[in-house]
C-alpha cells in the first residue's frame, strides 16, 4: 500500500510540474474584451463578438494579483494579458496551471487595481462594523 501512495504522490506532483509554463514563455502581448462572465471569463479576441477563449481567474488567491482582476472585470471590458500562445482556448491565471499573466483592465494597471480592491475591502469593513 506504501509504495501505491508513493507513485500516485510522485505521478501528480509531476503532471503539476507539466502543467505550468515557465514565466519566460509567457511573452505574447494579447487583447481581449469580456463577452461573458460565468465562474469563467469568455473573451473576444478578433472583435467578431464570438467566444475566443475561456479564462479562469481565482478570486480568492493573492498569488500573481488574481484577486485584484477578479473583482474588477465585467462584460464589456478589454482585458490586455501576456499569453504563452495567443491561440490558446483554455487560459488560466491560477498558479499551479497559469499559462496567463493578467495586465489590466480598461488600461488600469495592478497598482491601480490593487488601490481599488483595498478600497472596496475597507468600505465593506466599516459596513459591517456599523451594523454591529
Amino acid at each position: 500500500m506504501q509504495f501505491y501512495k508513493k507513485v500516485l504522490l510522485t505521478l501528480s506532483g509531476a503532471g503539476m510540474m507539466v502543467s505550468c509554463v515557465p514565466l519566460e514563455n509567457i511573452s505574447n502581448p494579447v487583447a481581449a474584451r469580456v463577452v461573458k462572465i460565468t465562474k469563467y471569463h469568455y473573451l473576444d479576441q478578433d472583435g467578431d463578438g464570438a467566444v475566443d477563449n475561456c479564462l479562469y481567474i481565482n478570486g480568492r488567491k493573492h498569488d500573481n494579483n488574481q484577486c485584484y482582476f477578479h473583482d474588477c472585470i465585467q462584460v464589456g471590458d478589454t482585458l490586455k494579458f501576456r499569453a504563452a500562445n495567443k491561440r490558446l482556448v483554455n487560459l488560466s491565471s491560477d498558479v499551479a496551471t497559469r499559462n496567463v499573466i493578467l495586465d489590466s483592465v480598461n488600461n488600469k494597471s495592478v497598482e491601480d487595481l490593487k488601490c481599488i480592491y483595498k478600497e472596496k475591502r475597507m468600505c465593506n469593513i466599516s459596513s459591517q462594523e456599523k451594523i454591529k
